[in-house]
């Protein structure tokens, strides 16, 4: 097999440039050469191993002006491209009339393919399945993508006996390098923006929906009703059921699709905020999985940082510049979007799971360069000294009661339980302290910590009599005092009220009220709180 000639820096921007005026990259500041000397970076090797076994798996790939997607060596020479599957949908819809729309910007959209039990996983059975019709409303169809993502190492020749492959060009573009139309996505070209839509509800709230930001998933709701079709390129990756841990894709197929979507991103000038997932246009789909979205722009984010391109940093930051700041801050807000985004649509249980498979929190110390990073939770101690018991009041007893009541033993009806003071179980930084008249009962404090595997939860300490000087935005050690457990009016029922949240619970419901909301049920506390009493057994020696 004869290679190509070494696809320079200059050829490579020259490859992956686009000379069709209607495609290229729009909103870039007249100072842009001035922005390319600012961006941060990271170095691959800061970063936690479990990133790093990810971004050393990507492929090198890039997508040629001709729009065929070539596989790279380590000294940027073509390999040949990957192996090409077209669709019966692509070959039958392969006229100037079916071009995306040159005019219009673009957008990237994941799916999980779903496969069933006992499906056919060589190439030949995911062609088959999406050969097959499907009946949408009153009409049937046939699907297609541009790409399909495997579990394997990607080559330029797939084994038609293999049951793994790993990436694999389902489309053949136009003699121009011009994607054809993929059938991925309902049309609803009679379909305005409805205000049940969640995710665009999430960009409004983020401020996300509003030039010079405004996403093209936006655009599909309110802009002019075109087939969606016309202005998505589809990718494709084999599975299902990605946010389940025990179906979660490999880092493998995860590094293929971050190659694939990189290099989409570039040859068509794709913006990472353009970057979707088919459940977020289409809310009755759960692909490609809530989490799986977050971790694929986290990891588009981490990706711009570490390799030297300012072109594609512009292309994942530049929508977050503002005016008068530096480039270091709009790196942060984007990161800061890519978790925000997830608590407003998820549930801070699944947040707490995807903090620590991301590892972001030890990501974004090193991009707001933290002088004090939050102490690993480690050993602890109990929020009273000396023997202890409950009153009754605990995890789930009542249904909705999300703490443990711990009183000091021999205290009860006396004034004594005031020198028994309640005190932080781990290190933690203080997030809140004050007074509550609401569930909790008088004075308390609220701290955040972090878990050895990156997720943060937070420990909440109710029904004080007297707070100690604690200031927020502190860190504290475990054992600190924190005040006087506090007690009825008589001196009576002296406790503690012990919590353990999740750290997007503070997001989403103790940041503006500490009190569990009246309708919660069981279900809603165990979304929002981890069990104090397992956490305690774990941490107290």
């Amino acid at each position: 097999m004869s290679q190509a000639g070494k696809v320079s820096r200059r050829d490579f921007l020259k490859l992956a440039g686009v000379n069709l005026a209607g495609l290229a990259l729009r909103g870039l500041p007249a100072g842009f050469g001035d922005w390319a000397a600012g961006w941060p970076s990271l170095r691959l090797s800061d970063l936690p191993v479990e990133i790093q076994n990810i971004l050393r798996r990507v492929p090198k790939t890039v997508l040629m002006q001709n729009g065929y997607l070539h596989l790279l060596d380590e000294n940027r020479f073509s390999r040949g491209r990957v192996p090409l599957a077209p669709t019966r949908w692509n070959l039958e819809r392969s006229k100037a009339v079916d071009e995306l729309f040159p005019d219009m910007r673009w957008g990237i959209v994941l799916h999980w393919y779903g496969d069933p039990d006992y499906f056919d996983r060589r190439i030949k059975g995911y062609l088959r399945g999406f050969n097959s019709t499907r009946r949408i409303a009153d009409f049937e169809t046939q699907t297609s993508a541009h790409f399909l993502v495997g579990d394997d190492l990607p080559a330029v020749v797939i084994d038609p006996k293999a049951d793994f492959f790993g990436i694999a060009q389902t489309q053949a573009p136009s003699p121009q390098g011009v994607p054809y139309l993929a059938s991925h996505l309902n049309n609803f070209v009679v379909r305005g923006f409805a205000g049940e839509h969640y995710f665009i509800n999430a960009l409004y709230q983020l401020g996300l929906a509003g030039p010079p930001v405004n996403p093209v998933l936006v655009d599909l709701f309110e802009g002019p009703k075109v087939d969606p079709n016309f202005r998505t390129i589809s990718i494709e990756i084999t599975g299902s059921d990605f946010d389940d841990p025990g179906q979660a894709p490999s880092d493998q197929k995860i590094a293929n699709a971050l190659s694939v979507v990189w290099a989409v991103m570039e040859r068509y000038q794709i913006r990472a905020l353009d970057v979707l997932g088919h459940s977020e246009i289409q809310p009755d789909n759960a692909d490609p999985g809530k989490k799986f979205m977050a971790l694929m722009r986290y990891l588009l984010g981490v990706k711009a940082l570490v390799e030297g391109d300012a072109r594609m940093k512009y292309l994942v930051f530049g929508p977050f510049l503002e005016e008068g700041s530096l480039p270091e801050r709009a790196v942060q807000r984007y990161f800061e979007f890519v978790r925000a985004y997830l608590v407003l649509v998820d549930l801070p249980v699944s947040v707490y799971a995807w903090e620590a498979r991301s590892k972001f929190w030890f990501v974004m110390d090193q991009i707001v360069q933290a002088p004090l990073a939050l102490p690993l939770i480690s050993q602890g101690c109990f929020p009273i000294f000396g023997e202890t018991g409950h009153p009754g009041s605990c995890y789930l007893d009542p249904d909705n009661h999300e703490g443990l009541d711990i009183y000091p033993v021999g205290a009860e009806n006396k004034l004594d339980w005031q020198q028994r003071g309640a005190y932080l179980a781990v290190s933690g930084a203080c997030v809140a302290v004050g007074e509550n008249h609401g569930f909790h009962h008088g004075k308390m404090a609220v701290f955040r910590h972090r878990q050895p595997d990156g997720a943060e939860l937070l420990t909440l300490y109710g029904h004080l009599q007297a707070l100690a000087a604690l200031e927020v935005g502190k860190v504290y050690a475990a054992g600190t005092r924190l005040g006087e457990v506090g007690s009825l009016a008589d001196g009576s029922h002296a406790f503690v009220h012990f919590a353990t949240a999740y750290g997007a619970t503070w997001d989403v419901q103790l940041r503006q009220n500490p009190n569990v909301p009246l309708s919660a049920d069981a279900r809603w506390v165990q979304r929002h709180f981890l069990p104090p009493g397992e956490f305690l057994r774990q941490v107290v020696v």
